[in-house]
């Protein structure tokens, strides 16, 4: 797969090496899916079209065949940067899409390729439209907050109808039953119109318990009845709003928006946290699906529910129940919280709902049922660990407990008694797999049964641990991390020393495969190294900028492979004998933007977990296990570089030497020339007049020329 998809990506060429070598950029796992669905469209003359509105990506997605396959739509129109905030299917067309991005409503009827802008809004403030059922040239629109505008004549004019200093607005809702009546609601304040939004009028209600309410829809076949949402409770109005009912009679979490089947006005569903079902109206209601996260957005049609999920993926159901369905195939946009490599060819991963895990290397994941470790509401998966020595054990941390399972992740079990607090991070012993640490948001913990019971650290006070690791050549050796202290242990977890004023708001913590008392750390000074179990840390490189993610390369256990903080995708490699730091790739300006949590290697993949997917990349030739421009004996200090670089060579024979420095077009920006008695006790170059990125450095000589890499930041 990779073979063949490389073949397809745009090359980036960076002459890295003592004559050059190619290197491509980061490239999508396409079989992993679980984005954040913010709005789901299903045409109605064709279920197989579905248009999806994702989190953190600017353009939406589109199938033509149901959801066996996914593409993204190319543009949008003339905007550049900006984000569809609202999106649907144009009732009574196949697949014409209706939008709005930043200040334009505008539609397309080939999935991106060209667009017609059809309505221009006075600000970029509005966030929904709604056609009138009856009356489809009066359109509405509205923000996060009033005012609301319409228009009578399909955008073309919009005039402010209702306007509020408060903040906040639910609604606005029209029924085909009453078309002249609308409603909304400003905080807890109800409003109508009895000339279809033109004017309003403010009226009192009786709600559920005092709560707060947002109103959620008007029943398309009876008029006066609405349904609304009280914190927590499903309430019914049969009066135009002047009186509810609570029809749950319990919290049944957050409810986000109402359904009504077309077919039977009787059928009616509320989404939100979980997933509720009504046959009778609204009269009563029974929880149906609590297995997927908080539902952002759902759609009936054609007698099939579908519900887009936070971090989830998109699901499919019969209207009348039975087994659901995942539709998001290959839409790989799920936020990576942990990469654990088993093998070259079997990993595992965690996301924010979901823990999944392949045998090759990433063509194909399996995901471990129940993927919330049994928890009620869609519980979050906090962390995650697999036993090395026997990959049949697990352990994965919620909200509230610490669940244990010994079949490969088919059934959970809770710790006895529940641990309620958040567990943040987990270590399985890589030998003797019933032997754990956690660290939570108010303990230390370990356990010697597998999970069963725990143990707590009392001793120290710990608060919301950041990270944890255990040392693999001496696995009784750990390492903890909270905001402003970190603790070490040599025996386990039975015992923590505190250590303060070492590291603050450390990223992550990985222990050296060789020496048993050595750890890294990084955080937003770096990376730092302990040789005494945390009792001192400091760094054998000069890079003293944020980095969130690292590595230690399994082949070579004296070089690492880094992510910056703020970097956009950047990969750097240094390495501890001698204190190297080389960047392996620097995407450009064009690329996307990848906020990188994980690194692994597996092979000579470089794999990466984001906040927006799973990426890999494959460095060859531009190996991290290569010392490109050792044969020239170049070092560059320093390497990032801000002002200035020195360059020092004892290499290059007799001759005077031109460097160049060059951007990725293969601009020059700078020329010198240095006799080589210059570059043996180094050359200075001023990058005050050069842009910031990745620089080439090119080297003339009478020996040939070579390059080697430079990146310059602010």
């Amino acid at each position: 797969m990779k073979t063949l998809m490389m073949m397809l990506v745009t090359s980036v060429v960076l002459f890295c090496g003592g004559f050059g070598a190619a290197a491509q950029k980061w490239v999508r796992y396409p079989s992993l899916s679980g984005a954040t669905f913010q709005e789901i469209a299903v045409s109605v003359l064709d279920n197989q079209i579905i248009v999806a509105r994702i989190q953190g990506s600017a353009y939406p997605f589109y199938t033509t065949n149901g959801g066996t396959t996914w593409q993204q739509f190319p543009t949008l129109p003339d905007v550049y940067g900006s984000a569809v905030s609202w999106m649907t299917i144009v009732p009574g067309t196949q697949q014409t899409v209706r939008v709005i991005f930043d200040k334009y409503i505008a539609e397309t009827s080939d999935f991106g390729v060209s667009w017609n802008t059809v309505s221009t809004l006075p600000s970029s403030n509005f966030r929904k439209l709604l056609v009138h059922p009856t009356r489809t040239n009066m359109w509405f629109v509205w923000g996060a907050s009033p005012p609301v505008l319409r228009s009578t004549n399909a955008g073309q004019h919009w005039d402010t109808v209702f306007a509020s200093k408060q903040l906040g607005i639910s609604g606005v809702l029209i029924s085909a039953a009453a078309p002249s009546r609308m409603y909304l609601e400003v905080r807890d304040t109800l409003f109508e119109s009895a000339d279809t939004g033109k004017t309003w009028q403010r009226f009192a209600h009786t709600g559920v318990l005092g709560y707060s309410i947002d109103l959620l829809a008007a029943d398309g076949v009876t008029a006066d009845r609405l349904y609304a949402y009280f914190q927590g409770r499903i309430a019914v109005s049969t009066d135009r709003g002047r009186t509810w009912s609570d029809r749950t009679m319990k919290n049944v979490m957050t409810v986000t928006g109402v359904l009504q089947a077309q077919s039977n006005s009787n059928v009616l569903f509320a989404w939100g946290t979980n997933l509720h079902r009504s046959t009778d109206q609204g009269m009563s209601w029974t929880t149906i699906d609590t297995m997927h996260t908080a539902r952002l957005s759902a759609t009936l049609v054609g007698g099939q529910l579908y519900v887009g999920c936070y971090q989830s993926g998109i699901f499919r159901n019969s209207a009348v129940g039975g087994a659901w369905t995942r539709i998001d195939n290959g839409i790989n946009r799920l936020e990576v919280r942990k990469l654990i490599r088993l093998t070259d060819e079997q990993w595992y991963l965690q996301g924010v709902n979901d823990v999944a895990v392949t045998t090759n290397a990433g063509d194909s994941w399996t995901y471990l049922t129940p993927v919330k470790y049994d928890q009620p509401s869609g519980g979050r998966v906090y962390s995650f660990d697999v036993a090395r020595s026997d990959p049949s054990h697990m352990l994965g941390g919620t909200n509230s407990d610490i669940y244990r399972s010994s079949d490969a992740g088919l059934t959970w079990q809770g710790a006895s008694p529940q641990q309620n607090e958040p567990i943040g991070s987990i270590t399985i012993h890589p030998t003797n797999p019933l032997e754990i640490v956690c660290g939570g948001l108010y303990n230390l913990k370990r356990s010697t049964d597998g999970g069963v019971t725990w143990k707590n650290e009392l001793e120290n006070n710990v608060r919301s641990i950041l990270a944890i690791s255990r040392n693999p050549k001496a696995p009784s050796h750990l390492i903890a991390a909270e905001e402003s202290a970190l603790y070490g242990s040599v025996d386990g977890g039975l015992s923590w020393t505190k250590h303060v004023g070492t590291l603050a708001f450390v990223e992550q913590i990985v222990g050296d495969v060789n020496e048993g008392s050595t750890f890294y750390a990084s955080s937003s000074t770096g990376l730092k190294m302990t040789t005494d179990n945390g009792v001192t840390w400091q760094s054998p490189w000069s890079y003293a900028y944020g980095i969130r993610a690292f590595v230690q390369d399994p082949r070579n256990s004296d070089v690492f492979v880094a992510a910056p903080t703020n970097g956009r995708g950047q990969l750097i490699r240094l390495v501890r004998s001698t204190g190297r730091i080389d960047t392996i790739f620097d995407p450009g300006w064009e690329d996307e933007n990848y906020s990188i949590t994980q690194l692994m290697i597996a092979g000579n993949t470089i794999v990466a977990g984001t906040q927006t997917g799973l990426l890999w990349f494959d460095p060859t030739p531009v190996s991290v296990m290569e010392n490109d421009n050792e044969g020239m004996g170049l070092v560059l200090v320093p390497n990032p570089a801000t002002d200035h670089v020195v360059v020092t060579s004892q290499a290059f024979g007799t001759a005077p030497v031109q460097i160049d420095v060059l951007d990725l077009q293969g601009r020059v920006l700078s020329t010198s020339v240095v006799a080589p008695t210059g570059l043996a006790y180094g050359h200075r170059i001023d990058l005050a007049n050069v842009p910031t990125g990745l620089l080439i450095l090119r080297y003339a000589s009478e020996k040939g020329i070579q390059t080697s890499c430079l990146v310059h930041i602010q």
